[in-house]
């Protein structure tokens, strides 16, 4: 049955003639994105010249076979990174709705969530923090480290090539620290710092501009240092390192964060409020490690589909310049693997 719709002043309707495959025009236009983006005028509502059409050019194989096998292999990898995306989703609220468990119920002996309080109210407590196992302690962050919470260099001076690291905040953008990406000072600035001097294994937490973000120090920065805008955060031996880096990352925790920032200039978190920043933690350090282990694995994992991700968005980004401009060919006797 026919479809009919309308289309307003915004949009352009566009028809394939006879000799290009709707699918193949689709994804050569798509190719042009960045062509048609650099032609646009306007500072109100920036838009394209009305003939565009008649300045834009494609180039296409003759033979229309050829071009629904090219528009069928781009739209079967567009369909793969579909649903890793979805899949992505999924492990994502799969993360938010296991920390939630995890950090409310806790794990007994079996590996295995505690029941509910609704179903088994004698197994939890009241806490500063709301209703908790019996089993866990409230405790601020500084019971939980072997050293004094600290931040780092306060002038760090010209970056030094081949110095020492530093962390600022603006490293803790992503999901890791890259070292790369780092500044460095000169080795006697650090040596001065020895005291906010981070080690792999630790966690570095973000006290100003993105508040409570917090990282786990990679290997290639053990023996990096730190700026006035982060801390170090060092688990003691009563505490799993996965766990408190989770635990930091909760909802309860992240918001007694907001509730300690302060500043009108730039939002940023005390050292003291860092330190009397209230935890709620099992006493027993292998139930931490099965909460931190189970979290480990679900982040591994996300991370294993976002790397897949953007593996196939290069691979479709080369694909489609080696196909749709001819550099290489679709033999049409042939079938297309998926």
């Amino acid at each position: 049955k026919a479809q009919y719709g309308v289309i307003s002043s915004t949009v352009a309707r566009l028809t394939s003639k006879g000799e290009v495959n709707s699918s193949f025009l689709y994804y050569a236009l798509d190719a042009k994105f960045e062509w048609i983006q650099g032609r646009r005028t306007g500072t109100g509502v920036p838009h394209v010249p009305k003939d565009l059409g008649r300045i834009l050019s494609l180039t296409f194989p003759k033979n229309k076979t050829e071009q629904h096998r090219i528009a069928e292999i781009l739209s079967t990898l567009d369909e793969t990174i579909k649903q890793t995306e979805a899949l992505i989703a999924k492990y994502q609220q799969l993360k938010v709705g296991l920390m939630h468990d995890l950090f409310t119920r806790g794990v007994t002996p079996d590996r295995r969530l505690r029941p509910t309080r609704a179903l088994a109210p004698h197994l939890y407590k009241e806490s500063p923090l709301g209703w908790i196992p019996k089993t866990w302690e409230v405790k601020q962050l500084a019971k939980f480290v072997k050293q004094d919470i600290t931040y780092g260099i306060v002038q760090a001076g010209p970056h030094i090539e081949n110095g020492i690291p530093y962390v600022r905040t603006g490293d803790m953008s992503g999901d890791r620290m890259v070292r790369d990406e780092m500044l460095c000072t000169s080795p006697l600035i650090a040596a001065s710092y020895k005291r906010s001097e981070i080690k792999a294994g630790e966690i570095v937490c973000a006290i100003r501009a993105t508040v409570g973000k917090v990282l786990p120090v990679p290997l290639e920065l053990d023996g990096a240092n730190l700026t006035q805008g982060t801390a170090r955060i060092s688990p003691n031996a009563q505490t799993d390192f996965a766990f408190l880096l989770w635990a930091m990352r909760c909802e309860r925790t992240q918001r007694s964060i907001s509730l300690s920032i302060k500043g009108t200039t730039f939002n940023e978190i005390t050292l003291g409020d860092l330190r009397k920043l209230p935890i709620a933690a099992p006493t027993d350090t292998v139930e931490q490690q099965l909460i931190g282990s189970r979290l480990e694995q679900c982040a591994s994992a996300l991370e294993i589909e976002t790397m897949q991700l953007a593996k196939f968005r290069m691979q479709k980004h080369g694909l489609m310049h080696d196909l749709l401009t001819g550099q290489v060919r679709v033999l049409v006797a042939e079938p297309v693997a998926a």
